[in-house]
């Protein structure tokens, strides 16, 4: 494989990671007061869905959550919004641009879940019925062709971890929304060839390939799914050590039964 070939390869992964993960926002006032990133769940077969992210995003803002879905052209199954690119938004008209904000109700936390063998973890699961909440939610999109959408895992897709394996995540952290224009505008933050450095009961360390950017960098990536190279799904970041160059994450398989059980 020639460097051009592995870029393109190194792309298109960091691409797939990237349409997988969901964003939350708080909203309060039409004012944005903290996001962060999370991957849904769903059972095969039923409307029944959660929504898995971190903790300390509810501490700090119990109230005023959202999940944005994608919204998807019925005709073409195309991407419409949010864009994640200025040249994709600016492809779209004004009259056909839209995020829809599904408000999440109260999440189970797991610190406080009430059960006596529930580890103590950063996650906090948002019980949804999906399919029924967003055509409640979007009947003026429906009626426009359009359908919203929620990126999903099986749980099926959840793996154990595997210590010689490189791992990734990716995340849209970075947005800037822009009511005139609806749209919400988007930056990725990544990183790929994370390798396993410890694994403690439910937490696993990953050592980053370069120096730890600084936790400015990741805001509102806690949450993001971290995935093996096939894309199934390994842990859940949760925070980072700029000192040592690592981020760690809850390992999946070892909470998924607490994950699914509301």
């Amino acid at each position: 494989m020639d460097d051009t070939e592995e870029g393109t390869s190194r792309e298109e992964y960091i691409k797939a990671l990237l349409a997988d993960v969901v964003s939350l926002v708080c909203i309060k006032d039409d004012r944005i007061l903290g996001r962060a990133s999370g991957f849904v769940l769903q059972e095969p077969g039923t409307d029944k869905a959660y929504l898995v992210s971190v903790h300390h995003l509810y501490r700090t803002h119990k109230t005023g959550w959202h999940l944005e879905c994608h919204v998807v052209n019925q005709s073409t199954g195309g991407l419409v919004i949010p864009a994640q690119s200025e040249a994709a938004l600016l492809s779209i008209p004004i009259s056909r641009r839209e995020t829809p904000l599904v408000p999440l109700p109260t999440p189970i936390l797991m610190p406080d879940a009430g059960k006596d063998d529930v580890p103590e973890l950063d996650i906090a699961v948002f019980p949804l019925e999906l399919k029924s909440t967003l055509a409640t939610m979007t009947p003026e999109l429906l009626e426009a062709g359009l359908r919203p959408d929620v990126p999903h895992f099986e749980p099926s897709c959840v793996v154990d971890l595997d210590k010689s394996e490189p791992y990734a995540f990716a995340a849209w952290n970075q947005d800037e929304h822009h009511t005139a224009i609806k749209a919400a505008l988007r930056q990725p933050c990544y990183e790929t060839d994370l390798e396993v450095v410890s694994i403690r009961k439910t937490l696993v360390v990953f050592r980053l390939n370069h120096d730890h950017p600084g936790h400015e960098f990741y805001y509102g990536a806690s949450g993001a799914p971290i995935r093996d190279t096939a894309g199934r799904l390994a842990a859940m970041l949760i925070d980072g050590c700029p000192e040592q160059h690592t981020v760690r994450g809850v390992i999946l398989s070892v909470v998924l039964p607490y994950l699914i059980s509301g």
